[in-house]
């Protein structure tokens, strides 16, 4: 629910973002900020919510931050004026970051290491929930105008609610966790409490992980983060389509990539894995070179668009999680994830403050942007295999 979460803000973000452009007479810069805000809320809460998560205890920290997410979401949704909506995007975006790396650990706790591939891929199909049902509510919901963003966000928030319901008064649930930590997660902690986090990047084996996977989850994030967030506003703002145009073609690419989820849970934890992998980049990498070639024209564009979105399937996110779930010492795993988490929104966000302006000056230079990312993280993810075979 978590990743369904993130994903469901951040692309509804993107959903209503021409929405809040009209209504406050937003320029290109302003336009470009709040997508940044939220981006730089979630690395702020990657890092301070994996640091806690590790401190504090994994389900302790899983049990009561998802509460703020629902608080968050319910002031963009309530939210009349700017002011409002930009304190609910830090407050969603703090929570919702902090609560992917804890989650993320609380799987990984529990979860025996050759089905651990499955389950964490298992959350990026929820991920890609949270695509889907976003873009279907923004299309059922465009002949109601600007109270499109007020449904939207109203039902985050109502789905946030229940999760942390579930999460902290949930008996069987609960029951269920205590057996866990009574089996696995005390043995681990016997074993592994005298490691120092300060130690951890002096620790040569550790640092490599996590530069050679911070490195292509940036280089990675920078193109499926403008995906997500600004498809909507290169097709009605700079390519002059329609909403309904722009949200119906975003839903069709994310059917076409959960029902390929859904196959990819299957192949994950075999040896087929890391060709899928291979298969991935070279998709992604042959998308942006066509598109900048074409110009970055709507049509391309829109081709390029389910393109892409079905190589980030094979790699992308899914990998990033299994390999920092894997790689990393149980005990400093959540910290770790989180300050990687955090570095990449944060250049992520960084660049999502100068999209708009990018798109709308020459959208074959920041096509050609995305080649040469494409080549980093094809190269980071062959470096990545290694570390994790050896």
């Amino acid at each position: 629910m978590t990743s369904y979460l993130d994903a469901a803000l951040i692309v509804s973000t993107g959903v209503v973002l021409p929405l809040w452009a009209e209504k406050f007479s937003l320029g290109v810069l302003m336009s470009g900020f709040l997508p940044t805000l939220l981006t730089i809320s979630v690395a702020v809460g990657s890092i301070l919510g994996g640091k806690l998560a590790d401190r504090l205890g994994h389900t302790k920290m899983f049990q009561w931050n998802i509460l703020f997410i629902a608080l968050g979401t319910l002031f963009i949704a309530l939210g009349q004026n700017l002011i409002f909506i930009i304190a609910g995007i830090v407050i969603a975006g703090i929570s919702s970051g902090a609560d992917l790396p804890t989650s993320l650990s609380v799987i990984s706790d529990y979860v025996q290491n050759d089905e651990k591939g499955k389950a964490i891929s298992t959350t990026q199909l929820f991920w890609t929930l949270g695509i889907l049902l976003s873009q279907f509510f923004g299309l059922v919901t465009v002949p109601l105008g600007y109270a499109s963003s007020e449904v939207m966000f109203c039902v985050l928030s109502v789905v946030s609610f229940m999760t942390f319901w579930i999460r902290r008064f949930s008996k069987k649930f609960n029951n269920l966790i205590m057996e866990f930590e009574e089996s696995v997660v005390s043995e681990v902690k016997e074993t592994s409490s005298k490691i120092r986090f300060t130690d951890l990047f002096r620790n040569k084996p550790v640092l490599r992980v996590f530069v050679t996977l911070t490195l292509f989850y940036v280089a990675w994030n920078i193109p499926a983060n403008t995906w997500g967030t600004f498809e909507n506003y290169f097709l009605v703002v700079v390519g002059g389509k329609s909403q309904s145009y722009a949200t119906s073609l975003a839903l069709i690419a994310n059917i076409l990539g959960f029902a390929l989820n859904i196959w990819y849970l299957k192949m994950v934890d075999t040896r087929y894995r890391n060709r899928l992998m291979y298969i991935g980049v070279g998709t992604a990498f042959c998308s942006f070179t066509l598109a900048a070639m074409f110009g970055g024209q709507w049509i391309v564009f829109s081709i390029i668009y389910v393109l892409f979105s079905l190589s980030t399937v094979l790699v992308g996110e899914p990998l990033y999680k299994i390999w920092s779930q894997s790689l990393y010492p149980q005990n400093q795993r959540a910290s770790l994830m989180g300050i990687s988490y955090g570095i990449v929104r944060t250049i992520t966000a960084i660049f999502s403050l100068f999209t708009p302006m990018i798109m709308k000056a020459s959208p074959t230079i920041l096509m050609l942007m995305f080649v040469v990312l494409t080549v980093v993280y094809g190269l980071a993810a062959r470096r990545a295999v290694f570390l994790y075979k050896k």
